[in-house]
């Protein structure tokens, strides 16, 4: 019977009911699988954007729900990738499948495997994507894919066949890999062990046959590399490893795998080759390679680092524990601080240290250290490499000294320059006060007072000149005879008068030889030098300790010392040098102002002194020798000159003629009579040192005529020619100097007599020059008497009454 149209209402109402109530007991379970699945899960639109994701999801991403469905799927793209943003969906939707996706998050990149299903979520069309964190794999496959690609590179990858060889058929199978080894095909190749062990080279054969014998006897894995010969010709390495299979005590198997090792053993040979080469490239480089293993204190060191240490490569190397032994003390302290240091935070660490060999030398290392660490992350020890930097130490010292000494010497350049300069000026200056004084002196007319006032203005003015004379002598401008000289003696007669000169407190005593070293010097001078040297050793005494020590003596030049040698760049000549010793037992010098003992108007003392030493290097310098101090402060000081010894017992002056006679031009082949005044050219660029000479000329009874440079000097004589008879040029003027003006006027009149003047010593003023010599050479400042006296020098002017 039908039912009636409210019982059919129920039926449907209560079917309406189970559907719902079926489908929301899906969706539950929907929910929770949804929820709880461990894999990431997200549903999007057709356009990208996220509608709903699992905590998984949420998790991998890093987002929280409500920020996830406010986002897009282009919006994790990593950088450079953002054109993700312009995808169509909709072939994806209708295609589902599995795709690799990358997630940009939190600085780096994920990677997701999605499976995707087209679904309906919420009435739109949607994608379901259930996803796999496969990050990890995918480095781990890129790490992999990198270590084979570097491993291609040094080593081909490995080739590996296999095999099964049965005992009771005596049947042998082959994998196509094996064939491929063996270089046969397998549709015309029946592999077998007979047409195996023929393929097995004949020097290889009894080993092979041997080796498999002791694998069936004693029933254990065996690996045998042998030769195996192609039917080309080729020799190739395999390396056979076999497993036998039993049953109930007796072999009825043999299964193993063949592996083509030919490029391992050419990698191989190179290898030892490479580490031959290495070992030679780190004995040239003096470098050597070390590792140790931190728990049980084991130190392993390399050929070379024992060649570098100095220690017997037989023996074990020293433990950490026993390397104090190896470093000098503080090279040891620094060494484990940086041990701990990188052993706590993994930094490496890189030191230049001193090592000591057990034969006592010392040697500088550069050595590098690194933190070893084993698959699991625990540090097991440190290693490194120790290259001998000993030389190139030795080089950089050696060079930082003569860069040191460059500058110095530059410094010496650059006074002497200053130190000449000022000379000269001041004695034009000099030049012009005295002869002014002289004249004023000479005035009748004066008062006694006056006179008086001028004869001490004259002595000061002497003084004066004796200072820059002092100057001279510190560049080594001198002149002055020479004849062989005993030290000792000269020693003995300047402590006599010394003596007289300090206090009885100070106690002046001596050490020198009978006889002495001989040397060829200018006496006046070596014994200005020892007064200075001992001069300034009793100025520095104490009250407490007041002792002074002279001495001489004889030594070879290579054991001049070579510490504190001036002045700079000096070389001793390959000979015997005989030396004077100041030794003093005053306040000493500091280190710094020992480089700066010799520089004009440096003193230790008091202001107002400095020019003793200088004068003292000048002496030396000047007498191919040098001066070495020794002193520290509280201690002390050691001065000793040293000067090239000569033969003893000889006698004589060695002054060298600065102008030879053969360059002298003859006297003036114009005479006059005694009556007659002589005319003097007097060329200076000063116009008050030509004017001081011109009146002590005029006093003289000579004519002049005055030029105020090299040039006007020439045209004035050009002009004059007939009437002058005596040329008086100083050395330095602008556009010509002296010697250019010399050789202008002897091109006009080949024997007008000459005189060259100034402010320089006359062995400097008159050096280096190849072309024509004056008569004479007159040193500024000059007396009347002075210009008197070179005048009656010259021929033909000297006979004349003045």
């Amino acid at each position: 019977m039908e039912k009636n149209s409210e019982e059919h209402e129920c039926d449907i109402s209560a079917g309406r009911k189970q559907a719902d109530e079926a489908l929301r007991e899906s969706e539950r379970r929907y929910r929770a699988l949804f929820e709880k699945n461990r894999n990431p899960i997200a549903i999007i639109d057709l356009e990208g954007r996220y509608l709903d994701a699992n905590p998984a999801f949420l998790e991998f991403t890093q987002k929280t729900r409500e920020r996830l469905l406010q986002m897009r799927v282009f919006e994790f793209a990593p950088p450079g990738t953002k054109e993700l943003q312009e995808i169509d969906h909709k072939p994806v939707w209708e295609a589902g499948g599995i795709l690799e996706t990358e997630y940009y998050i939190a600085g780096e990149i994920k990677i997701l495997e999605l499976t995707l299903t087209p679904i309906q979520y919420k009435g739109v069309d949607a994608i379901l994507g259930t996803g796999r964190d496969v990050t990890a794999q995918k480095r781990m496959e890129r790490c992999l894919l990198e270590s084979r690609r570097r491993l291609d590179e040094a080593q081909h990858l490995a080739r590996i066949g296999n095999w099964s060889w049965d005992i009771e058929s005596h049947e042998l199978n082959w994998s196509d890999e094996v064939f491929r080894i063996f270089g046969v095909e397998p549709d015309s190749f029946e592999p077998s062990v007979e047409a195996f062990e023929a393929m097995i080279h004949p020097d290889d054969i009894a080993f092979f046959l041997d080796r498999r014998a002791r694998m069936f006897e004693e029933k254990q894995y065996a690996e045998i590399d042998h030769r195996i010969v192609l039917p080309s010709g080729e020799i190739r390495h395999v390396q056979e490893r076999a497993r036998l299979i039993m049953d109930e005590g007796r072999v009825v198997r043999v299964i193993g795998t063949v592996q083509d090792i030919t490029e391992r053993k050419i990698i191989e040979e190179k290898l030892r080759e490479s580490r031959k080469q290495l070992q030679e490239v780190c004995k040239l480089a003096n470098i050597g390679v070390w590792d140790w293993i931190a728990d049980t204190d084991t130190v392993v060191w390399s050929e070379e680092l024992y060649r570098i240490a100095g220690r017997d490569p037989r023996l074990p190397a020293p433990t950490y524990a026993e390397h104090p032994q190896v470093y000098a003390p503080d090279s040891w302290e620094r060494l484990q601080k940086a041990v701990n240091l990188t052993m706590t935070s993994g930094e490496p660490y890189e030191l230049e240290l001193e090592i000591v060999r057990p034969s006592g030398e010392r040697r500088w290392v550069n050595i590098f250290g690194g933190l070893v660490v084993d698959r699991r992350g625990k540090k097991r020890g440190l290693h490194g490499t120790v290259q001998d930097t000993t030389e190139r130490k030795r080089s950089e010292k050696e060079r930082t000294r003569l860069e040191s000494q460059k500058q110095k010497i530059h410094k010496a350049e650059s006074l002497n320059r200053m130190a000449g300069a000022i000379a000269h000026r001041f004695n034009n200056h000099l030049a012009v006060v005295m002869g002014n004084l002289e004249m004023a002196a000479e005035n009748s007319s004066v008062n006694e007072n006056l006179a008086h006032n001028l004869d001490e203005a004259m002595k000061a003015s002497k003084q004066a000149a004796e200072v820059s004379g002092m100057m001279l002598t510190y560049l080594g401008q001198m002149s002055g005879g020479r004849d062989f000289i005993d030290l000792s003696e000269l020693c003995r007669k300047t402590v006599l008068d010394v003596r007289r000169d300090i206090s009885e407190s100070i106690r002046l005593t001596t050490d020198l030889p009978s006889p002495g070293p001989s040397v060829f010097a200018n006496r006046r001078q070596i014994r200005q030098a020892l007064f200075n040297l001992i001069v300034n050793a009793v100025e520095s005494l104490t009250e407490d300790r007041q002792y002074v020590r002279l001495s001489a003596g004889i030594t070879a030049s290579g054991d001049i010392p070579n510490s504190h040698r001036f002045p700079v760049g000096w070389r001793p000549q390959k000979t015997l040098h005989g030396f004077l010793e100041v030794q003093d037992t005053g306040k000493g010098i500091n280190e710094a102002d020992i480089e700066n003992l010799f520089d004009p108007f440096f003193s230790t003392q008091f202001t107002g002194r400095g020019l003793g030493l200088p004068v003292v290097i000048g002496v030396a310098q000047a007498h191919g020798g040098g001066v070495t101090v020794e002193s520290e402060p509280g201690r002390g000081s050691v001065f000793r000159i040293f000067l090239p010894a000569s033969e003893k017992g000889r006698s004589g002056s060695a002054k060298p003629a600065i102008y030879p006679e053969s360059k002298r031009p003859e006297p003036h082949s114009e005479t006059r009579s005694p009556e007659q005044s002589l005319t003097v050219l007097v060329a200076d660029d000063e116009e008050m040192v030509r004017n001081v000479t011109e009146a002590f000329l005029k006093r003289l009874g000579f004519n002049v005529i005055k030029a105020g440079d090299g040039a006007e000097a020439v045209e004035r004589f050009r002009k004059h020619r007939d009437s002058v008879d005596l040329v008086i040029s100083d050395l330095s003027m602008p556009k010509m100097n002296g010697w250019e003006t010399l050789a202008a006027i002897r091109k006009i009149s080949p024997d007008i007599p000459v005189i060259l003047s100034s402010g320089y010593d006359e062995a400097h003023a008159m050096k280096g020059e190849g072309g024509p010599s004056p008569q004479a050479f007159l040193k500024k400042p000059y007396s009347r008497r002075d210009l008197k006296a070179v005048l009656r020098s010259i021929p033909g002017i000297g006979n004349r009454n003045f």
